[in-house]
């Protein structure tokens, strides 16, 4: 799907929480509006020694944060999270598109979300790293299972159950996903007008404005 950056000129970006001490005094480089693409290696752009004194990273860890333990992190922080940090990501960990579009999913920026979910999805049948004759991207494809799992369809593993509370995109009419949760295999089903479990040993039931994956 086309997705453009957006016009940052004007725009007022809050400061995202600091990916490492220093790094804010770190030169101001928006990577994302001098890369001719992206991914791109930030050092063959810009030459090592600038790339390690500037705000360019690989990917960021404050949003792998957000990803993985989005229990332990500010609450409403994840989207100027993303505002700061995805425009100053040069995406040359092959894990980076799948894990932006897991996190833009759960904020309903289904463009964007999409765009780097169909990177990830043809990160080696386009080759767009130059190395897939090295071999695949294993990662990648765990990752995008994740972008699918955790960001399209909400699915968050608790102690004593799974939440699942779906982005499911316009364009799309439904989501399947395998999972096992405590070794019972279930199948879950996303669609536009509402989700459904198929399992004997699982129920699922409406609490709020998600859904709870029960033993029954």
């Amino acid at each position: 799907m086309p997705w453009s950056t957006p016009n940052r000129k004007n725009a007022v970006v809050t400061r995202g929480e600091e990916q490492f001490a220093g790094f804010h005094a770190l030169e101001p480089i928006i990577i994302a509006d001098i890369a001719p693409r992206r991914p791109i290696a930030a050092d063959l752009l810009l030459g090592a020694d600038r790339t390690t004194q500037a705000q360019v990273i690989k990917q960021a860890d404050v949003l792998m944060l957000h990803h993985m333990v989005p229990e332990e992190v500010a609450p409403d922080s994840l989207r100027p999270n993303l505002d700061f940090y995805e425009p100053r990501t040069s995406h040359g960990s092959s894990l980076s598109p799948a894990v932006h579009a897991s996190l833009l999913m759960r904020v309903r920026r289904f463009d964007e979300a999409l765009h780097w979910l169909s990177m990830a999805a043809r990160m080696d049948i386009d080759d767009l790293t130059g190395s897939t004759a090295g071999g695949v991207h294993m990662a990648t494809m765990g990752g995008l299972w994740q972008a699918l799992t955790f960001g399209v369809a909400g699915v968050r593993a608790h102690s004593d159950r799974l939440t699942v509370d779906p982005r499911l995109p316009s364009a799309w009419n439904a989501l399947r996903v395998t999972l096992r949760w405590r070794d019972v295999p279930f199948r879950l089903h996303i669609e536009t007008r509402g989700v459904h479990i198929e399992s004997d040993a699982l129920q699922l039931r409406r609490v709020e404005d998600h859904w709870e994956v029960m033993l029954r």
